[in-house]
């Protein structure tokens, strides 16, 4: 049954497929990933301090993000999780409904265009960004609770659009 294959990441590539062929789309991948990950190797620096752009670089080193521009079956998840971080930390000394809203909204975001390639990268990066700029006293609930919105997010996505496949 071909209703399990949603392919909700053709919303990023059939248009930019009208303009650009499949190298050139690569490319511009590889600039978005740079520019995002600049933004977000700064914004930690100036929220958290060098230590935690050490971590976020290794972390990204370790996922080999210079070979992600290269798919486009995993290229969604990163776009979602540098962007997620990036609200995460615009979002770090927010309340905690605030962020479990972000987090809710980044879960359903991964069902609607992830292929299951790496979905866990979109909660882990940002939750972990969120916990290293905001405050050491929230780090434990956010930890426990957080992830449960995203979640709920993920589950909701993926149950609706199954429904709406199968209707």
């Amino acid at each position: 049954d071909y209703y399990r294959y949603w392919h909700g990441h053709v919303v990023l590539w059939r248009p930019l497929m009208m303009i650009m062929g499949y190298d050139e789309i690569r490319m511009f991948n590889g600039y978005i990933v740079l520019m995002l990950l600049a933004a977000l190797a700064i914004g930690v620096y100036r929220k958290a301090g060098g230590w935690a752009v050490f971590a976020v670089a290794t972390g990204y080193a370790a996922m080999n993000l210079w070979v992600t521009p290269l798919s486009l079956q995993y290229m969604p998840v990163m776009l979602i999780s540098l962007g997620g971080s990036l609200a995460a930390l615009a979002m770090s000394k927010a309340g905690f409904l605030r962020q479990a809203m972000l987090l809710f909204i980044i879960g359903s975001v991964t069902a609607y265009l992830d292929l299951l390639a790496a979905t866990l990268v979109t909660l882990g990066v940002p939750l972990l960004v969120l916990m290293a700029a905001g405050d050491g006293r929230e780090r434990l609930g956010q930890a426990v609770g957080l992830p449960v919105f995203w979640a709920a997010g993920w589950a909701g996505t993926w149950i609706a659009k199954s429904l709406i496949a199968l209707g």
